[in-house]
């Protein structure tokens, strides 16, 4: 799916939607604030999208008036969205009260960052986080999204994809997590997958971690005699999920590729490059850089959660040898990781 905007002229909002249906008919969903206004077929022509053979009518654009919306001009929260997929297309917002930068906050772990997402959002015009569900043509587009000057995008990327634009406008941030806790974290998930609410995660998301969730069902997680044997027996598809997750998403343009010897320097070079890099288990670490970074006060953002039983399968997984074999690159790039952000954190507070 494409889409953009042209204009907005307060009077006046422009743009185009380019559903992924070649036949599909795009559909806009108008808001002020959380009312839903209207709805509106997209409507008018867009002659390059039918010759580039991208839609079957070229019926694209899209434009809302004081024609249809009289006080529009009157109307600071206005937002549309696809009407298919849910897709954020287009926030109006007025310029003082929004960050005039664009942000993407890769997420490392499994179970997202919910919390950080929804305290960082509103403060940006465009926002729109867990955008791994949706295909890499739209998550590109995002990126492009040249006419908004504020954004801010989260999600489980492989970002390594989206380079060209950290060499741009785009800032990256992240929370990492020690290599074991996140293991656990993964196979404690795994094991309630069924039950997580359906938002969270996306089709893929289910059907990647479909095999994991079949493979853990009946493992007993609290033994370090199960965990082992089960660790010791993944086919490929499971234990891409749980070998060395950080280094893979970061070293690697795709989850699919195989992990090598360059994958380490990679990863860590990589993660050189983010404005922010914090530790989980140091909540200081992420949450006063970010807030320095956008403009808010650290209160206002929050700590991730921890749950004592992830601590105990964490405390089995270190004892058991497959588990270090496992996360051998990630324990490495965690090493490097910890220390620069922990010996940068400690010159900041002594300054």
């Amino acid at each position: 799916m494409l889409f953009n905007l042209e204009h907005d002229t307060r009077n006046a909002i422009i743009g185009y939607l380019v559903p992924d249906g070649f036949a599909d008919r795009p559909r806009i969903i108008v808001r002020d604030g959380q009312e839903t206004l209207f709805e509106m077929e997209c409507n008018e022509m867009r002659e390059a999208v039918l010759r580039a053979g991208r839609h079957e009518t070229g019926m694209i654009g899209f434009r809302i008036d004081d024609t249809i919306l009289p006080d529009i001009e009157q109307r600071p929260e206005l937002t549309l969205w696809d009407h298919k997929s849910g897709v954020l297309i287009y926030r109006r917002a007025p310029p003082a009260s929004i960050v005039q930068k664009k942000l993407v906050r890769v997420e490392t772990q499994m179970i997202p960052f919910l919390a950080m997402d929804k305290a960082i959002k509103p403060h940006f015009q465009y926002g729109a986080d867990g955008v791994d569900r949706f295909g890499l043509e739209t998550v590109q587009q995002m990126f492009h999204l040249n006419a908004v000057p504020s954004i801010y995008l989260a999600g489980r990327l492989q970002i390594r994809t989206f380079t060209e634009f950290l060499d741009r406008d785009f800032q990256a941030i992240a929370v990492i997590n020690d290599p074991y806790m996140e293991m656990a974290e993964r196979l404690f998930l795994l094991q309630r997958f069924k039950s997580v609410p359906q938002g969270i995660f996306g089709d893929r998301d289910r059907m990647t971690f479909g095999p994991a969730v079949e493979h853990f069902a009946e493992v007993d997680i609290s033994s370090s005699a199960s965990l082992k044997d089960a660790l010791k027996v993944m086919p490929d598809p499971v234990s891409r999920i749980l070998n060395a997750p950080l280094t893979r998403q970061i070293a690697l343009s795709s989850g699919d590729e195989s992990l090598g010897p360059n994958a380490v320097p990679a990863a860590v070079d990589m993660l050189s490059r983010f404005a922010v890099v914090g530790l989980r288990e140091a909540p200081e670490t992420y949450i006063e850089p970010i807030a320095e970074l956008i403009g808010v006060e650290p209160s206002t953002l929050p700590e991730a959660s921890n749950f004592s039983q992830i601590a105990s399968i964490a405390d089995r997984l270190r004892d058991l040898p497959i588990a270090e074999k496992l996360l051998e690159k990630d324990i490495i790039v965690y090493h490097f990781a910890r220390q620069a952000i922990l010996d940068s954190y400690k010159r900041t507070a002594d300054l």
